[in-house]
């Protein structure tokens, strides 16, 4: 009997360069895992998927097929530390169960979140039915697939420099390289400080006491941005007409902090002559 797959589920995150979570962040929880054995299915995860399979006869049936909806629950267990800060946490807070009542219909079909008490910490569930009709369709080779689509983390970009150069705050600036493509945040002119005495700004209060004989400039994104792993393409630090960065780090997702009532990730980065 061919092993052929009944559903395939894909948790999908702006955070990975791939765009999801490998397959093995998918889990079945304690009664789908039951339910699985006595249907003689298997869990596996396949890349960025995880399938299960059935073995088939040759009139696409499963040896032991339900007749009523199955009920499938899986938990989505954020894999690092990395990816848990780049997940909106506020969003997870109330832990949403992606499921498939009342989602819409597509190819694949995209999970709808609700609110779910359970505590699961930081991760999420998915629950599932599979119909006789999915089954068969299966059978077919037209497995079901299900996305559950993550939120994620966006603040505004805070960039903190340690400094002994002299050019008049007015000539600092962090902008985009001719050419550069792809989305980046905006840091206006309105937003650059130089921190004396940063009573709203921990991270930068700090750097001034660390750093009684240098400068502590701030650029502030005007906006919020999303968390992202790849690097930000183009954005430069230039003092007057000089390029000190030509492409400013990006900064770590668990770098969150507060600047008055924003929530910023900050990054700080030393430019020191002497």
């Amino acid at each position: 009997m061919p092993y052929r797959p009944l559903l395939e589920l894909t948790a999908t995150h702006p955070y990975p360069p791939a765009g999801a979570l490998p397959g093995e962040a998918i889990l079945p929880d304690t009664a789908t895992a039951a339910r699985l054995r006595g249907l003689r299915l298997l869990a596996k995860p396949v890349g960025d998927t995880l399938a299960l399979f059935g073995a088939f006869d040759d009139d696409g049936a499963l040896p032991i097929a339900p007749t009523d909806p199955l009920p499938l629950g899986f938990t989505i267990a954020l894999p690092d530390a990395a990816t848990i800060a780049a997940t909106d946490l506020v969003g997870l807070a109330a832990a949403p169960l992606f499921t498939d009542a009342r989602a819409g219909k597509g190819d694949p079909q995209r999970l709808r979140p609700i609110p779910d008490d359970r505590p699961t910490g930081p991760s999420a569930a998915i629950a599932v039915r599979l119909t006789p009709a999915d089954l068969a369709a299966a059978g077919a080779g037209k497995p079901r697939r299900c996305v559950a689509a993550l939120p994620g983390a966006a603040a505004r970009w805070c960039y903190h420099i340690v400094t002994d150069m002299p050019d008049p705050l007015a000539d600092w600036r962090v902008s985009r390289a001719a050419g550069s493509t792809g989305s980046a945040p905006v840091f206006g002119k309105a937003r650059v400080a130089e921190l004396t005495d940063a009573a709203d700004d921990p991270v930068g209060a700090a750097l001034v006491r660390r750093n009684p004989d240098l400068r502590i400039l701030r650029f502030l994104s005007d906006a919020p941005f999303s968390v992202q792993a790849m690097p930000v393409r183009g954005l430069e630090l230039r003092a007057g007409g000089t390029r000190l960065y030509a492409a400013l780090p990006n900064p770590p997702p668990d770098a969150v902090a507060r600047i008055g009532d924003a929530v910023v990730l900050a990054r700080t980065l030393r430019i020191v002559t002497y």
